[in-house]
């Protein structure tokens, strides 16, 4: 059977091309270097680009930014969609995306804790609660259907178990990257901890809700495949430093 060659792609879709390969040396750039540290100049000669064709793109250094966390943004939240199935039961798709948001803290460390940083300063509007809001809206629809399944309490404030959910995972991220050694076992144990701490503390265990007994069994049947996806994405992370040094 004769192969067929992939169709040219389009005006369009080189310049998407072009900007997407921009935004990406930009982001590294801006890891390595920080907001005030990058010049123009030099990112357009990384990238093979005249500085003017840049401005093309993005008329400030500001405007470069918000559209690298934007697109930042935008495709973790496609990835923490991914990471769950909408036929699990809250507490298995609550495991995932622990597991996905536990990961990728840590890949992408470097770089989020440089918005973060942009948010308390003067480029505050540089990272939007829009953009934010997209990527928690994937624990907030877990949390309605748990609500809805009878695991969590309706009385429960969903900032509340959102901020100790997030918190916690951030929290422990930074401490696993402050070690010398790192291990998927000590990952698997704070989403284990993390999970058992809320249906203690917002999960219901009468009437025919989830018991305590039901929700150990189904986390530990899922953290052993979690020990291995988290295995993998160390092992990711250790190529990508290799290969950025």
């Amino acid at each position: 059977m004769a192969q067929t060659s992939a169709a040219p792609l389009t005006r369009r879709q080189k310049i998407e091309q072009k900007e997407h390969a921009l935004l990406w040396a930009a982001r590294q750039m801006f890891v390595e270097h920080g907001y005030d540290g990058v010049r123009m100049a030099a990112l357009a000669k990384r990238v093979g680009m005249s500085e003017g064709s840049i401005y093309s793109y993005f008329s400030t250094k500001s405007d470069l930014m918000q559209a690298i966390v934007i697109d930042f943004w935008r495709e973790i939240a496609d990835g923490a969609r991914a990471s769950v199935s909408s036929d699990d039961p809250p507490f298995q798709q609550l495991c995932d995306l622990a597991e996905y948001h536990l990961a990728t803290v840590i890949k992408h460390f470097d770089f989020l804790d440089l918005t973060v940083t942009l948010r308390r300063g003067a480029d505050d509007n540089i990272v939007s609660r829009e953009q934010l809001r997209a990527y928690t809206s994937v624990f907030d629809d877990i949390f309605r259907k748990a609500v809805d399944c009878g695991e969590i309490s309706p009385d429960v404030v969903m900032w509340l178990v959102r901020d100790t959910f997030f918190g916690t995972l951030e929290y422990s991220a930074r401490s696993i990257l402050g070690r010398r050694t790192q291990s998927t076992s000590d990952m698997t144990l704070v989403i284990d901890n993390l999970l058992e701490q809320i249906q203690k503390s917002y999960g219901l265990n009468t009437n025919g809700a989830v018991s305590a007994s039901s929700l150990e069994e189904r986390i530990t049947t899922r953290l052993e495949s979690v020990a291995d996806r988290l295995e993998g994405a160390m092992t990711q992370l250790a190529r990508d430093s290799n290969l950025e040094s």
